[in-house]
């Protein structure tokens, strides 16, 4: 019970569930007790103030037991008062020991019992004074003694927060309670003994809430003092706390536990206007805000009655008190919940939620490739790394529309606005587990946060816009910002009002390792520098090779045929892949011929970052054949496609073989292995089917063998049924001829990817010469290498020999091997796929490259899925994904 001077403090011998470690009993985290606080203000709540600590500790059953500790220090008849509570004068506090009324329940009832209650508790106890030998303690709570000796209650006695003491028991001559009212005398009393105080009940009235968290505060480091050194909003009973103390900055983090401490600020209606009681409050639910500041129904989060906050969410989230059991009045804390977001599963939507898919851990981290390639400037075109040509991430700048598939986003959610005279500050840093994790930071231009940067080739341009300041350049979307790495972090800038100046990125991979990136707002002020605030997101960067695997053919000839070697084939590399394989499918990707190592690097890694993007979550695989190649850029030998065709049909044993190991792999199990070859790739994709290879799902892009050799129905090509009437070539494959050669291949789905007007099948020319694969049908059909000084071929319709003559004439060799026959000999009647609708036989589907994704008639649309960026082809991608029985995620 308070005084006219002091507040109410007691210890007690009661041990606190759960104790710290420290045994004084004067540590309230280890024991009940109340140390002496603030004179302005009373509180009461289930944390509590602890010095060890330097913080308050919640402890969920401490209303309810000290609600039952108290009622030992009301009067209950007995002016002696055996229940355990007394005042020690030499330590000048109460004390509590062994007390007759203590809770030791579960805290499980409902309601919870309640011991102290208005009317047992009318008089509480203040000590036992000796009214004669200390007049001030007697004083204290308004008693003195009159000009003859009378005990009297001075009338206008008020205790320290303005409440009237109504009345004091005082022990009488027979030691039997005497009540002295205000104003009163009395004359019959002892001059020592336990003595009593009734107050008036105190008058409450809401006038303000405060809501402060500790929780970014605990975990900072000790001193050697066991305290901790960074200090804490205070809370009402903390030495530091005061009346005009307003509620702090509350900054969460999705995912991460957070509390909250909310406090209803009562004025005394009938006590001093400058004192005031502090209760806590118990929480009811966690709602969103919306943009506009308009708090909603729509609860967000896992909240505990304790304040014990999960955030699952970013963006303001009002927590909301439980009402008033008198007023129905409630209290409403912010709290600013903030996040690092990325698109973990590359599906084109940044998931907020902590339970979605777009969450990262250092078990399941954002996993992305480096920016080691080289994608030239403008609309880009990949060029070796080499000399002047350094890895793109070392420009610090993005130089192409083709560059932006090797970024990835990042958003910076629920910042709020942060006062710009309190010493706040908001740094970006990551932390290395295992090598040297680095990313270069842009900005994005405007409000395009989404994968129009991938999509779009207007929001691509945009990303290169330039801010001009009398005639300067002030500030250009397609620099970095800043590079993040392990040593090296980054200070966000804030607008005049406080807000962020950037919150949505683009980044790219600029140095290889795990590490956890980390968002942290700090306040600087006179203790030092405090981490209110903290989020983080966990990269994987790696080199892209490592999410894909490789396999190489082998023992093929580099000669001119014969040959009869048989093709073997080495795993160059295998990998897990990415973390979600959810779509268990392997894609095996072949290339077409003029294929250096350089190129096919590019080319596979092209495909697998864009089917990355179009959201493909299975495995993906590339195969290398040791191909033709068409030298000069096709200007002196622009048919070595008959040779590059026997290389393939030579090469497909090696494919088959490495098809097979890859279906009987234990970890691809249950997997559909499916085919994307390209060009001529399809030669020995198709070879290796037809010597048994199996198979789910084949898409012959831009096929450059024969339609009949699928489709015997496929039409006629006049030109070549012309160049067939004066140089006859075999027909049926009895023959060694194409046609129907592979109508048979089956065991999955063919899907054939043409365009009518493709430059290298139908209309491509040097010099205003025909160089394409139908003049190469039309004109080198049989072959000939005289110009290499070495056979020439023909055919005999009439005993259907093919023949190989050696240059000088005086030798020639019947030609049995069929593939040399195709390859050397036999000429197509019909169009190549790759040029030809409407294809049937064993090919099932169809799509019209022109048609869908407007792929035209230069040499680079021939491969325009890897040539053009990726903002004019995804559709391709999502197009091969569709085919395959899989979802396509990225959209315009």
């Amino acid at each position: 019970s308070a005084t006219v001077t002091r507040p109410f403090a007691y210890l007690s011998d009661q041990a606190v569930d759960g104790p710290f470690g420290s045994w004084s009993s004067d540590f309230p985290e280890n024991w009940y007790a109340r140390l002496y606080g603030p004179t302005n203000y009373a509180y009461s709540g289930y944390r509590t103030f602890s010095p060890n600590l330097g913080d308050s500790f919640l402890e969920e059953l401490r209303p309810v037991r000290e609600n039952s500790f108290y009622e030992n220090f009301a009067f209950s008849g007995d002016i002696n008062l055996n229940s355990g509570a007394s005042f020690d004068p030499s330590l000048n506090i109460y004390t509590l020991l062994s007390p007759t009324n203590a809770y030791s329940g579960p805290g499980t009832e409902s309601p919870l019992p309640i011991s102290l209650t208005q009317a047992n508790s009318q008089w509480l106890l203040d000590q036992d004074l000796d009214l004669f030998g200390d007049p001030a303690l007697a004083a204290d709570i308004g008693l003195y003694l009159d000009a003859n000796t009378n005990l009297v209650l001075a009338s206008d006695a008020h205790n320290l927060y303005g409440l009237r003491i109504n009345s004091v028991i005082v022990p009488a001559l027979d030691f039997t309670p005497h009540i002295l009212s205000r104003g009163s005398a009395a004359s019959d009393f002892w001059g020592s003994g336990n003595t009593f105080i009734q107050t008036e009940q105190p008058g409450l009235r809401t006038v303000d809430y405060y809501f402060a968290s500790q929780m970014p505060f605990l975990y900072y480091g000790w001193n050697g003092s066991n305290a901790f050194t960074a200090p804490s909003p205070p809370l009402p009973g903390s030495p530091t706390f005061s009346t005009t103390n307003v509620s702090p900055l509350l900054i969460a983090s999705v995912g991460q536990r957070f509390a909250v401490s909310g406090w209803a600020k009562m004025a005394i209606t009938n006590g001093y206007a400058d004192r005031f009681g502090y209760v806590e409050q118990y929480f009811d639910k966690a709602l969103t805000i919306e943009g506009g500041g308009n708090v909603t129904t729509n609860q967000t989060g896992i909240l505990s009655p304790y304040g014990e906050f999960f955030p699952t969410i970013p963006g303001q989230v009002a927590l909301v008190t439980m009402p008033d059991i008198d007023t129905g009045q409630r209290g409403t804390g912010i709290v600013n919940v903030i996040k690092l977001q990325l698109d973990v599963n590359h599906d084109g939507t940044m998931e907020l939620s902590f339970g979605g898919p777009d969450n990262t851990s250092q078990t399941r981290p954002f996993m992305f490739w480096i920016n080691k390639d080289n994608d030239g400037t403008q609309v880009g075109q990949d060029t070796p790394v080499a000399g002047s040509n350094v890895e793109d991430f070392r420009y610090g700048k993005i130089r192409s529309w083709r560059n932006l598939e090797d970024f990835a986003r990042l958003w910076v959610c629920g910042l709020p606005k942060l006062p710009t005279t309190n010493g706040y500050a908001i740094t970006l840093a990551i932390s290395a587990a295992s090598g040297n994790p680095t990313i270069n930071l842009y900005p994005v231009f405007g409000t395009n946060s989404g994968t129009g940067y991938l999509t779009d080739t207007n929001v691509a341009a945009a990303q290169f816009h330039q801010n001009f300041l009398n005639g300067q350049v002030a500030f250009d979307y397609s620099q970095k910002l800043c590079i993040i790495s392990p040593m090296n972090k980054w200070v966000l800038p804030v607008n005049s009002d406080g807000g962020p100046q950037y919150t949505n990125f683009l980044f790219e991979g600029a140095g290889i390792g795990t590490g956890q990136l980390t968002l942290t707002i700090s306040q600087v002020t006179a203790q030092g520098s405090n981490v209110v605030g903290q989020t983080s997101a966990w990269l994987d960067l790696h080199n892209v090779e490592d999410f894909y695997e490789r396999g190489r053919g082998t023992n093929v000839t580099a000669g001119l045929p014969p040959s009869d070697l048989v093709s073997q084939y080495d795993v160059l590399a295998t990998t897990k892949g990415l973390p979600d394989e959810s779509s268990k499918h392997v894609i095996v990707h072949v290339h077409g011929i003029n294929i250096s190592e350089f190129q096919w690097k590019v080319e596979r890694d092209t495909i697998f970052k864009r089917l990355y993007w179009s959201g493909y979550h299975g495995r993906f695989a590339s195969f290398r054949w040791p191909c033709a190649y068409l030298p000069f850029e096709n200007t002196l030998n622009p048919f070595n496609y008959n040779l590059g065709e026997f290389y393939a049909y030579k090469s497909a044993t090696a494919l088959k073989n490495y098809l097979t190991y890859l279906r009987n792999r234990p970890d691809l199990a249950g997997y559909s292995l499916d085919i994307l070859a390209h060009s001529q790739g399809n030669v020995i994709t198709s070879e290796a089917i037809h010597q048994g290879a199996t198979f789910d799902n084949y898409i012959l892009s831009q096929a450059s063998t024969p339609a009949h050799c699928y489709d015997m129905s496929a039409p006629f090509l006049q030109k070549l049924l012309v160049a067939d009437t004066n140089t006859p070539t075999p027909f049926y494959t009895t023959n060694g001829g194409y046609h129907g050669y592979f109508a048979n291949i089956g065991g999955g789905r063919l899907i054939d990817f043409f365009n009518t007007n493709d430059f290298a099948l139908v209309s491509g020319t040097y010099f205003g010469h025909q160089a394409n694969w139908e003049a190469d049908q039309e004109t080198q059909k049989p072959e000939d290498f005289s110009f290499r000084f070495a056979q020439n071929y023909s055919y005999y319709p009439t005993s259907h020999r093919s023949i190989a003559a050696d240059f000088v004439g005086f030798g020639f060799r019947d030609v049995t091997d069929p593939h040399e026959i195709m390859s050397m000999v036999a000429r197509s009647r019909s169009r190549a796929a790759g040029a030809q609708p409407g294809l049937g036989g064993p090919i099932s589907g169809s799509v019209d490259l022109r048609a869908s994704f407007g792929f035209d008639i230069s040499r680079d649309e021939h491969s325009a899925q890897i040539t053009r960026p990726i903002q004019t082809v995804w559709k391709y991608y999502n197009r091969v994904l569709v085919e395959l029985g899989l979802q396509p995620s990225l959209q315009p």
